[in-house]
């Protein structure tokens, strides 16, 4: 984390570290830009068409609950990305909404500039 520019470089080894710290602490962040890999996730039951989460799959008790986790991104082509692909994304972090049971919530989201191809990472991580 570079503090003094405000930009956060999320390394592998990190992402879930970094996912719970952004999530419990998002007003701490917001304006802060993101560099994060994943592959690209997207759910139209959930997203909107312009929206993707680059995710990885994480753990929180056994293999067998394995779930995609990620922030959400808002990028104007995200319906053109290909599911499942791995990409590098850069945005300004923000505080959107996310709706769940008829209940909104405020969610810390990308607002993308930049996505890049990446090669995929092996494993998965933990939400601590």
């Amino acid at each position: 984390m570079d503090i003094k520019n405000q930009k956060i470089t999320v390394a592998n080894e990190d992402f879930g570290l970094w996912l719970s710290e952004i999530y419990i602490n998002m007003e701490k962040y917001k304006g802060y830009q993101v560099i994060m890999t994943g592959f690209v996730f997207r759910n139209p039951e959930i997203l909107k068409e312009d929206e993707f989460i680059p995710a990885r799959p994480m753990m929180s008790c056994c293999a067998a609950d394995l779930a995609p986790a990620g922030l959400v991104c808002k990028y104007d082509k995200a319906s053109e990305l290909k599911a499942d692909s791995w990409v590098t994304v850069e945005g300004t972090l923000y505080i959107g909404e996310y709706e769940y049971g008829g209940v909104k919530y405020d969610d810390p989201q990308v607002a993308v500039t930049k996505i890049t191809p990446a090669e995929a990472v092996e494993g998965y991580v933990y939400p601590y």
